[in-house]
């Protein structure tokens, strides 16, 4: 069955609609020596999968990409800052399936998320090319994966022409760049690496925008308590026990930021509710429930279209209202910051598993804005990058922008057959490899078995457990069983609502006291603009190789770096270095940008 599998992988390897995905598996392994006894080893290896996507409509050519684009200024104002209309539509409708979740009538369909360009394909085959016994964290160790995975296992030989999508995280992506800049002059077309394109996956993008938003707005900073921070909605929904600042679980915290948001939501909704008497009597879980499951779905919308107009507009970041002179209510901006920014990650999170790539190449250009004023120095630069390879100046076909979002998507088997980030995929599949060293590693079924049988055979055996499944199990839904968080979102909401937060948008007023939620829109502009010539001088290849044009990693023959050259001293910890002081350095004013 090993060997069969491995000959499936060769044929396989070919197809022009397939993608690669990797990441690390490092682990502590335990042995027993006859004269030394037990002794732990830490084992460094990578785990790969070839995943077809019916939909790529391969092969991808090389001549479709320029890679020697420089990120000008115009793309910046023409292509990051504006946001589009589509994010905006699902917006509204991310409002009312929020609270249509928790208050739906029996029978009630939920509002259909609005369509952009979706993909359509129904499985996504996925072979499973065992585990890689070389360190993905080192550039020696990614030249060996390449070797073993490229030229050994798969037996991949079209270099000249064909362009092979490969997705990871940060560290995947980077050295994958880094390489490409160190092998620019080589005259192999193997060494080149110029037939492979680096893309990051969207679950890691997800994971490290959760980590920027409890970086920014995880607290007021100093003893002060204020409702329009994360740390205050763990507080309240009692989840300290599992979600702290310094500890992000994306399982625990996706779900804390999802209840939060429809709270604040709630809060806002009742107040209209309240002004034209349909919450009568006392203000509690139950007659907030019956108000809600009784209004007119129509009416309940237009309230939304209000709330939308108040806190998601530009307006509710700013703080300022047309027609509403006086100081700006502090309070009540950090809380339209707090849901706009949060509102982002969900939607994203929504596109992915609705397998809308249209939407998510629309919300793409939004994250290096975002992540730069979140002082994020790591994926402010990816995500410029992801903009930048979208950019149709870059990619000039349509077709291979498309497959590049494409790619990253898996279709799920399970969880109501939706879509999945192909990272994830091989995130779980990394787990059945956890599992297994756990519970069934021994003498003879070492590590070696687990990643030469059970990653080989995986699709084998999973086809027999289903076989065996549907003769001997009873059906299940796939989903995870969560408990019911309506209680708890309603009492929050009335909560909110007592301490006047939804009031707050028509009585404006100061306090010397109150948090003021970080202007990373802001920020983000003044940083990235600054940051332009770093991200132009690493990442686009020259107009001629030859001219070893800030090379990074190459060697300054006159000793030193020049003034603007990356240092690469610590490989793969970022693409270039960043001090928090530099976020506050340059204005739109100095770089003599009128935005």
């Amino acid at each position: 069955m090993e060997d069969k599998a491995k000959r499936n992988i060769k044929r396989a390897a070919h197809d022009p609609n397939g993608v690669i995905v990797y990441d690390n598996f490092n682990f502590k392994n335990r042995i027993r020596e006859l004269a030394g006894g037990r002794q732990d080893q830490f084992v460094n290896l990578t785990t790969a999968c070839l995943i077809a996507c019916p939909e790529l409509n391969g092969p991808l050519k090389q001549a479709s990409l320029d890679r020697t684009q420089r990120f000008t200024r115009e793309m910046v104002v023409q292509y990051l800052l504006p946001r589009r209309a589509t994010v905006d539509k699902a917006s509204k409708w991310l409002m009312e399936h929020a609270l249509l979740k928790v208050f739906a009538k029996q029978d009630e369909k939920p509002p259909k998320m609005p369509v952009v360009k979706r993909v359509a394909y129904k499985t996504s085959p996925i072979l499973q090319l065992g585990a890689i016994f070389e360190d993905e964290g080192t550039i020696a160790g990614v030249f060996n994966l390449h070797e073993e995975l490229w030229k050994r296992r798969l037996k991949f030989e079209e270099y000249d022409e064909r362009l092979t999508l490969v997705y990871g995280d940060l560290k995947t992506t980077s050295f994958i760049r880094r390489i490409q800049q160190l092998q620019l002059e080589a005259s192999e077309l193997w060494e080149r690496k110029e037939w492979m394109v680096p893309i990051p996956a969207f679950f890691h993008v997800e994971l490290n925008y959760i980590e920027m938003l409890f970086r920014m707005i995880w607290d007021t900073g100093d003893r002060g308590i204020s409702s329009a921070t994360i740390s205050a909605d763990v507080q309240f929904f009692q989840r300290g026990k599992h979600i702290t600042k310094k500890d992000v679980k994306y399982h625990q915290v996706l779900p804390l930021l999802m209840h939060g948001y429809t709270a604040r939501l709630l809060a806002l909704v009742m107040q209209p509710l309240v002004d034209r008497d349909m919450l009568p009597g006392e203000l509690n879980v139950d007659t907030v429930q019956q108000a809600m499951e009784d209004i007119d779905r129509d009416l309940l919308r237009q309230f939304l279209t209000s709330v939308w107009e108040t806190v998601f507009s530009f307006q509710g970041w700013t703080g300022r209202y047309e027609g509403l002179d006086g100081d700006v209510d502090v309070e009540f901006r950090s809380h339209c910051r707090l849901m706009q920014c949060v509102e982002i990650l969900l939607i994203f999170h929504e596109a992915v598993r609705h397998g809308d790539y249209g939407l998510i190449k629309d919300i793409i250009p939004i994250l290096p804005l975002l992540f730069w004023g979140g002082k994020s120095s790591n994926y402010g630069p990816e995500m410029l990058y992801f903009a930048w390879l979208l950019h149709p100046n870059v990619s000039h076909d349509e077709t291979v922008r498309n497959a590049i979002l494409k790619g990253g998507l898996v279709r799920c088997t399970t969880a109501g057959s939706m879509y999945k980030a192909i990272d994830i995929t091989l995130e779980h599949i990394n787990a059945t490899y956890a599992l297994d060293i756990k519970n069934n590693k021994n003498s003879t079924h070492d590590i070696r078995a687990t990643f030469s049988r059970l990653a080989l055979n995986g699709n084998y055996l999973a086809t027999i457990r289903r076989s065996v499944e549907r003769v001997f199990g009873c059906h299940g839904k796939g989903t995870h069983t969560a408990g019911d968080p309506t209680t708890d979102i309603i009492s929050y909401a009335c909560k909110l609502y007592k301490d006047g937060m939804p009031k707050r948008a028509t009585v404006p007023g100061t306090s010397a006291n109150v948090y003021d939620a970080p202007d990373i829109y802001e920020r983000g502009q003044k940083v990235l603009l600054a940051k332009l010539s770093d991200f132009n001088d690493v990442i686009p290849y020259p107009k001629d190789a030859a001219d070893q044009r800030l090379i990074p990693g190459g060697i300054d023959l006159a000793g030193g770096t020049e003034e603007n050259e990356i240092d690469w001293g610590d490989e793969g910890e970022r693409l270039f270095d960043v001090n928090e002081d530099d976020l506050w350095k340059a204005s739109l004013d100095d770089l003599g940008m009128d935005l």
